[in-house]
């Protein structure tokens, strides 16, 4: 009876119980949670609550999807051996179809390619039950992505980078409400040198990071439509490394490979406005690679900067590596075409949770 009440009075109180809540550790466990009643359903979706919850919780990392150009649909291979997220984790393998993913955010892909019929579409492999959502392909666009950093409804953003005689340009458009309804283009700005786009990051916190093969970064700012350049670390002489926007709030990362060996580097700003770079750890080395004798390519990296996906050029091999434990595990299930022309997206858990009707 003491223990029943005690129970009572702790559950009773929406400061403690907020507090319990926030320890959960899953969105999956979260959404559970709020089924038991109005009252911890009004809790767990508050948005103030979510904020402080995705801080502390970061979506995981359940797998990626690998698509090699020379075949004809992606495959999803399954990274998290969480027993609250297997169900998610079989949606996420259960996704057919023929098509290019150019985008993974917070549960969802941005698909173009030949059964998407000359468009791009908006998957949901997480809530099957939901429509496709086709978007018309935007004007001369060579990078698409998701827009809005917390995910939700959010849109999609569209950019067409160009550089002309020492100079960039990017043309923005933004997919909202069901049209293309905002295309600027930012003020050409001065470059050192002819440079080609080799990948860009989706936004983090408004801005938009497109690498290059020249050296350098492409910064794009949302709000005000503006570029800036951003010059790779110096130890950075290739453009074989992808970008993580780190864990919540915490800025951006580089991640670069140089033969068999991988290194990390955290873009800063100081106050001033002044960009570098700091190197977060020692150069280490793929055990893999350095056993064959092989270079790495870095084919991609989760956005809390917990796993890098390499290819081995000569063996064509894939690898994920554990940033944190340094472990390895190669996926001897796959042997690409071509490691460069290798397309990897990796899968993160929805965010934000989708929560029962309050009824």
């Amino acid at each position: 009876m003491a223990a029943a009440i005690s129970a009572v009075a702790v559950l009773g109180d929406d400061d403690l119980l907020y507090e319990i809540m926030l320890r959960l550790g899953f969105p999956t466990t979260l959404v559970r949670a709020a089924a038991v009643s109005r009252r911890w359903l009004r809790i767990a979706s508050d948005r103030a609550f979510l904020r402080r919850f995705r801080a502390r919780h970061p979506p995981r990392l359940l797998g990626f999807y690998y698509h090699d150009y020379g075949l004809g649909r992606p495959h999803f291979v399954p990274i998290s051996q969480a027993p609250e997220l297997a169900g998610a984790v079989r949606l996420a393998s259960s996704v057919n179809g023929k098509f290019i993913i150019r985008d993974s955010r917070d549960g969802r892909l941005l698909v173009s390619g030949t059964g998407i019929k000359s468009c791009n579409a908006v998957l949901d492999p997480l809530h099957s039950t939901r429509n496709v959502a086709f978007l018309p392909l935007p004007q001369y666009a060579n990078l698409t992505a998701f827009f809005a950093d917390d995910g939700g409804a959010g849109g999609v953003v569209s950019l067409s980078v160009f550089f002309p005689l020492g100079k960039a340009s990017v043309n923005v458009g933004i997919f909202q409400c069901g049209a293309w309804t905002f295309q600027q283009t930012a003020a050409a700005i001065d470059v050192p040198g002819t440079a080609s786009v080799v990948g860009a990051h989706a936004p983090v916190q408004g801005k938009i990071y497109i690498m290059t093969n020249s050296g350098y970064i492409l910064q794009l700012d949302l709000a005000s439509i503006s570029l800036s350049v951003i010059q790779l670390p110096e130890g950075v002489k290739t453009n074989n490394f992808k970008l993580s926007c780190g864990e919540h709030d915490s800025g951006f990362f580089l991640i670069q490979g140089e033969g068999c060996l991988i290194s990390i580097w955290r873009h800063e700003v100081d106050d001033d406005g002044t960009h570098h770079w700091a190197k977060l750890s020692d150069t280490f080395c793929v055990q893999e690679a350095f056993t064959r004798q092989e270079d790495v390519t870095v084919l991609g990296a989760d956005d809390n900067l917990e796993y890098v996906f390499l290819g081995l050029n000569q063996s064509k091999c894939l690898i994920s590596l554990n940033l944190r434990s340094r472990t390895e595990i190669v996926h001897h299930e796959f042997t690409a075409n071509s490691i460069p022309f290798s397309n990897i997206k990796p899968f993160m858990m929805v965010w934000p949770p989708v929560f029962p009707a309050a009824n």
